[in-house]
């Protein structure tokens, strides 16, 4: 769904240009994927070098502010992720010592015959 008016302005003015090539964004380039209590989640798409971003953006008595993620996600994808559960340290740490077991390792250096 494309952002309303005011909500198009408000994220063009916390997220004016693509963060790869500088190129501004137009008015309706964002598109609003979830909204809750005054958040919303927009995914924006550079016209210019296909950079996407995933922008959190918050509007509250002190103003607005955004916090946004490059990615190479659609936002037909960033929504199939939006409700997942996060990943855990303990899941990062077991995949890091799998990737440098020397089990692993052979494995990746065997040859099949």
């Amino acid at each position: 769904m494309a952002l309303a008016n005011k909500k198009s302005a408000e994220v063009h003015g916390l997220i004016p240009c693509c963060p790869s090539c500088e190129t501004k964004y137009g008015i309706f380039s964002a598109k609003l994927l979830a909204e809750n209590n005054g958040m919303y989640l927009v995914h924006v798409n550079c016209k210019k070098c296909r950079t996407s971003i995933l922008a959190l953006v918050t509007n509250n008595q002190l103003g607005s502010s955004s916090f946004c993620l490059v990615t190479d996600l659609n936002s037909e994808e960033s929504l199939l992720l939006k409700d997942k559960t996060s990943v855990h340290l303990d899941e990062v740490l077991n995949l890091h010592e799998l990737l440098n077991s020397k089990k692993f390792l052979k494995t990746l250096t065997e040859e099949e015959i």
